[in-house]
């Protein structure tokens, strides 16, 4: 689980911004909390703000972070880092610190580059006692580490290079299972769903044809189907009466258009392409009549491929950022699905960007899960807060209401664009009356 997390330079986020899941003192009380010797760690956040305004670059970082993590291994003598710094800021680091548990344990990484080189990293662990226990630590190319570790992360300098993380090397070169977990963390345990360009749809499939291949599993998906108000009855994939079908349309054809070679390899290359496809042949029986499920409505479909993906998160207490929430989920089972993220057995997390306001007036969501993005100054850059952060806001407050008025800021400013755009039509009225005029004074 996410403790804390700080950005510096990536995209529109040029200043540091730091996004915490530790309840505030003020919320301990509320029900969607999970406990951490002392800690009161929150189970959601939701972050709002204008199209722009660098909610989404948010989330995209926490995922940039895990990719360049779990690939940086890959990299090669002379190969550039891979950065997004913000456009007045190319030259500067990209930083980054994460605070977590992974396994009952608390860890904090961070590290700083540029495209050319890291300039930072380090890793510590925190005992029972809350004492931070230095695992590595670099700066340039100065190694330092924890008397624990020391021996076998010597081991590892004559693989360091100015373009490789220490993290990932020693993950793959070491049997130092502190290090192993931390780089599994990256690795597995932050999904992502709703940002385009970054293989949401991979990770859905993924999880959606194990869900299929397993009796109990189908049977879950179809109970959480009926808990979001579809009723189906079975689900059932005739994938491999696809297979049959065609196979006997195949050896039906006449042995003088194609062997019997042929027909046998086509038949093998006719299994792997179906059964390794994405595409499932699926129908939901509702009890008097089946409809395909490529039939069924865009929502549905959506429903039905999530569902498996998020019960495994919530299974395996894995953490899951969602952009955008209510592009993929209809307002009406939005409430029903951040209450399933409620689960006391689970550690798992859900952080989703919304523009859903109705939200802001809901039991789901506290004052300190609520976070805001908006974009600064001429600079563009985003600045982040939390509606913790504002004094003097009551139980009985309507949050939905002054968010709308403006006094949690984080919404399209109308009349500032309205202005621009009257400006704008003025400066080309006169263009046109100087035109006109030099051409009448012709």
């Amino acid at each position: 689980m996410i403790l804390e997390y700080s950005c510096k330079n990536f995209k529109s986020i040029k200043d540091e911004i730091t996004f915490s899941m530790i309840a505030s003192d003020t919320e301990k009380d509320k029900k969607n909390l999970m406990d951490f010797e002392g800690y009161n760690i929150n189970k959601i956040s939701a972050i709002y703000g204008a199209n722009g305004s660098g909610k989404s670059n948010l989330l995209k970082s926490i995922i940039f972070l895990c990719n360049i993590i779990k690939n940086n291994i890959y990299s090669q003598p002379g190969d550039k880092l891979e950065a997004k710094p913000h456009k007045l800021s190319e030259l500067e680091k990209t930083e980054y610190r994460i605070q977590f548990i992974k396994d009952n344990n608390r860890y904090l990484y961070g590290n700083a580059f540029t495209k050319d080189k890291i300039f930072e990293e380090y890793l510590y662990c925190f005992d029972k006692e809350e004492n931070k226990k230095l695992i590595f630590k670099r700066e340039n190319e100065n190694y330092k580490y924890g008397d624990k570790y020391k021996e076998e992360l010597l081991l590892t300098e004559g693989m360091h290079e100015e373009n490789k993380f220490l993290l990932s090397v020693a993950a793959n070169n070491t049997k130092i299972d502190e290090i192993k977990k931390v780089f599994l963390f990256f690795k597995e345990d932050i999904c992502i769903l709703g940002i385009k360009d970054m293989y949401s749809n991979n990770i859905r499939n993924e999880y959606f044809k194990e869900t299929l291949k397993s009796k109990e599993m189908t049977l879950d998906l179809i109970r959480s189907l009926n808990k979001f108000g579809i009723n189906v009855k079975e689900i059932v994939e005739k994938r491999d009466e696809v297979i049959e079908m065609l196979e006997r349309s195949i050896h039906d054809v006449d042995e003088a258009l194609i062997t019997e070679d042929e027909k046998e390899s086509m038949k093998i290359r006719l299994r792997n392409l179906i059964r390794h496809s994405n595409n499932n042949i699926i129908e939901f029986n509702y009890g008097p009549f089946s409809i395909n499920a490529q039939d069924e409505s865009e929502g549905t479909k959506l429903l039905f491929q999530f569902l498996p993906l998020v019960k495994y998160i919530i299974d395996n207490d894995k953490i899951l950022i969602w952009d955008e929430i209510e592009s993929s989920l209809h307002p009406s089972i939005i409430d029903t699905f951040i209450e399933s993220f409620f689960d006391d057995k689970s550690k798992s997390q859900l952080i989703f960007s919304t523009h859903n306001i109705n939200l802001l007036d809901s039991d789901l969501l506290s004052k300190d899960q609520i976070w805001f993005t908006d974009l600064r100054g001429e600079e563009r850059t985003t600045d982040l807060y939390s509606l913790d952060d504002f004094v003097g806001i009551g139980k009985n407050d309507n949050i939905r209401k002054e968010y709308l008025k403006g006094r949690y800021g984080a919404i399209p400013d109308i009349k500032k664009a309205y202005k621009k755009i009257d400006d704008s039509y003025e400066k080309i009225d006169k263009l046109y009356d100087y035109i006109d005029g030099g051409f009448i004074n012709d």
